[in-house]
């Protein structure tokens, strides 16, 4: 009975091993008026079963993290937009905005729209296909 616990544990942990998917995430940080917003991608990797690579031909997907600043009639919008693209062909791209209350965005606005869309992500995107 224990050899049959033992090889079922060790055959679950073999196959959560091999359902990682590996990421290739390009650019990780953000540079929007002489400042840099460094992201740590480390617990959203974590929570959905990926791994990082460094290699992109080796990747089974690439996570790319994007800003711009939208002016809009009476308010600028900190715009935030993280796509996942799979070697398959799916798509995923996840958007967040976030009203900046000065005349122009600063990096704060940018650092909460960024933190709004990364827990977008966390929320509804499934854990590796």
């Amino acid at each position: 009975m224990n050899f049959l616990m033992i090889a079922l544990f060790t055959l679950g942990s073999v196959m959560a091993e091999a359902s990682d998917c590996k990421v290739f995430i390009p650019v990780k940080d953000f540079l929007h008026a002489g400042h840099t917003i460094y992201f740590d991608f480390g617990t959203i990797l974590k929570a959905k079963k990926m791994e990082e690579t460094y290699e992109v031909l080796k990747a089974d997907l690439t996570l790319v993290a994007d800003g711009v600043e939208l002016e809009e009639r009476y308010f600028n919008y900190a715009f935030a937009s993280l796509t996942i693209n799979y070697k398959s062909g799916k798509s995923y791209e996840y958007k967040e905005r976030v009203r900046c209350l000065t005349q122009l965005c600063g990096v704060s606005d940018f650092a909460k729209s960024f933190n709004k869309v990364f827990r977008k992500l966390l929320k509804i995107h499934a854990p590796c296909e």
